[in-house]
């Protein structure tokens, strides 16, 4: 039970909308699945298969100026109405296109496709980023995006019987019919973004550094995105030809499409809930790295010597289980030590347009190859690009602890724009001996770059620091694991909230946004203490408490906000963040 809890790490209050979103993340990826397993099927059995590899191409040349144009739009609408326009232009162009699946319409269909499916998932990942605090991020992302994984999982199992029943002709009204629910849950998301940006006055700061040039271990970053993208395009390229003419029949094709995604979305969810995390921490980032090749190299030797459709699946289902697992966590993990203004810039380039690029031209490559050689062997280019991704990947790993020692020295690393919640050994260790430092200012430093991370590794350090710690230390741990019961429990609380020092006053707050109603007759005192920073913290705990004398709580408050004294104001202003009633964004 213990050990569930800690995956399904949600607390008190937030259930709502953790679940707002799994549903909306699980229809989004729901409409993706069938809308892409769709424009396949149409394209492999009603269209001239051999081109496909331009469709690779093109796709690479149509979605980069698309979301850039899309960017541009997220500046000129709310967020709520470029939702609102984006999915009613996309539903209702699956229910167009659906009747019309014929010659020139299925290209088409295949390249709108994509552009639907990246426009939507990064609406629903921008959606999420809006709505969580950067500690909420870390912690729940995960389990948000496994709605997703569900889909894959549960959608695919029953495409089989879907088609069976209905054919292949209704598949494109069911996606826009899943993207009508996600709109939904989607419109029901916005309720929980952030009244108060989190740190934007940083971002643009960063934004604003001279570009640096790029230095080996950045360069061997790209190396690896771009070739893992170069094998993803062949891998993906014989596994779709090889299943085409293995089912020549369309239903028969789309009903193993959805099975195969579906044992793969069921290998997804055990890979990210159960295997990457301890993976990683206990044997480290290479090994996070050398995972997806060594599978690869298994499935493209297969390929190239048995070229059936279990030799394809193989490699395809590794390519599928293992990049959007521990693959994407262990190249998240590489752009720790980056400085964050270098990674700003640098890191959307590399995942967008060097990835971009290598797919495109392996689309190119393979459209003239498969004109000379059989297509078995292209296995021989991927086994090639895959060794040397390997050897990149030793190498650049090697450059990564060095990085992270001098990261960590000279203070340059932040995980706020890193979609990664795990840890692996040399961080975590590296990390332990600055806690362990006698340096407050060391010790400050690696509380700041583990803020939003799951903390377990650093339990005991923590535990005591809290006990034994400057009061600035102590602060720090009482706001970044607020909500962490198992390093900070509700005794060691309101214990600290019971001390006459600088940090009773937070642990009070602290209370307040756990709902520790037992507190209520140690507070309510308080609201008519000397000192302003005790009344109001006082006051805004037992508003977060909603009990006892709230009407009191909400007068005292409102007389300091009218208060001529500037401080006084701050003094209130610093304890309303969580408190939407007295401050409405409207009143800021």
């Amino acid at each position: 039970l213990q050990f569930f809890k800690k995956i399904i790490n949600i607390k008190k209050g937030e259930a709502k909308m953790v679940l707002t979103f799994f549903f909306f993340s699980f229809f989004t990826v729901a409409m993706g699945m069938v809308a892409k397993t769709a424009r396949d099927a149409y394209f492999l059995s009603r269209f001239e298969k051999s081109i496909l590899p331009l469709m690779f191409l093109a796709v690479a040349v149509v979605i980069a100026p698309t979301l850039t144009y899309y960017t541009k739009l997220t500046n000129k609408f709310s967020p709520r109405k470029l939702f609102i326009i984006t999915c009613s232009i996309f539903a209702g162009s699956f229910i167009l296109i659906q009747p019309l699946i014929s010659g020139f319409f299925i290209p088409i269909a295949y390249i709108w496709v994509e552009i639907v499916v990246g426009i939507m998932l990064i609406q629903f990942w921008t959606f999420a980023s809006s709505s969580l605090e950067p500690q909420q991020a870390k912690r729940l992302f995960g389990i948000i995006g496994g709605g997703g994984s569900f889909s894959v999982m549960l959608i695919g199992m029953n495409l089989k019987p879907f088609v069976n029943a209905f054919g292949t002709d209704e598949l494109l009204f069911v996606a826009a019919g899943f993207l009508i629910i996600a709109f939904v849950f989607g419109i029901l998301s916005i309720q929980y973004f952030n009244k108060i940006p989190v740190k934007k006055g940083a971002a643009k700061k960063a934004s604003k550094k001279k570009k640096r040039k790029k230095d080996p271990f950045i360069i061997g970053i790209g190396t690896i995105v771009a070739l893992s993208a170069i094998v993803t395009v062949l891998v993906d390229y014989q596994f779709k030809m090889i299943a085409s003419s293995t089912f020549p029949n369309e239903a028969d094709l789309v009903a193993f499409f959805g099975s195969f995604y579906s044992i793969a979305g069921a290998a997804s969810i055990i890979m990210q809930f159960f295997i990457t995390g301890p993976l990683l921490s206990r044997f480290g980032i290479l090994i996070g790295l050398l995972i997806l090749p060594f599978f690869l190299i298994a499935g493209s030797a297969a390929l190239l010597f048995i070229p059936v459709l279990m030799s394809a699946s193989f490699a395809k289902f590794s390519d599928q289980t293992f990049k959007f697992t521990i693959n994407n966590s262990s190249v998240e993990l590489l752009w720790l030590p980056v400085p964050p203004n270098i990674r700003k810039y640098i890191k959307p380039q590399i995942g967008g347009t060097v990835k971009a690029i290598a797919e495109g031209l392996s689309g190119l490559l393979v459209f003239f190859l498969v004109k000379i050689i059989e297509l078995q062997f292209l296995s021989i280019i991927a086994l090639g690009s895959i060794v040397v991704w390997l050897f990149t990947s030793i190498r650049v790993k090697a450059n990564y602890v060095k990085q992270l020692q001098i990261a960590i020295s000279k203070r340059q690393i932040d995980f706020e724009d890193l979609n990664v919640d795990v840890q692996d050994a040399a961080m975590v260790k590296t990390i332990e001996k600055t806690l362990s430092s006698k340096d407050e200012i060391q010790q400050l430093f690696a509380l700041e770059i583990i803020e939003g991370l799951p903390l377990s590794s650093w339990k005991n350090s923590l535990e005591r620091l809290f006990k034994e710690g400057s009061v600035d230390v102590r602060k720090r741990i009482l706001s970044m694991a607020w909500d962490e019961e198992f390093i900070l429990s509700n005794e060691d609380i309101i214990t600290t909230m019971k001390k006459d020092d600088d940090v009773a006053i937070e642990a009070i707050m602290v209370a307040g946004r756990r709902k520790l109603t037992e507190i209520l007759p140690d507070l309510e005192p308080l609201l008519s203490a000397d000192s302003l920073e005790t009344r109001a913290a006082a006051a805004a705990a037992i508003l977060l408490l909603e009990a006892g004398q709230t009407d009191k709580a909400e007068s005292v408050l409102i007389e300091m906000l009218d208060n001529d004294d500037e401080s006084t104001q701050a003094t209130a202003l610093n304890r309303l963040v969580y408190n939407n009633s007295i401050l409405p964004q409207e009143k800021l």
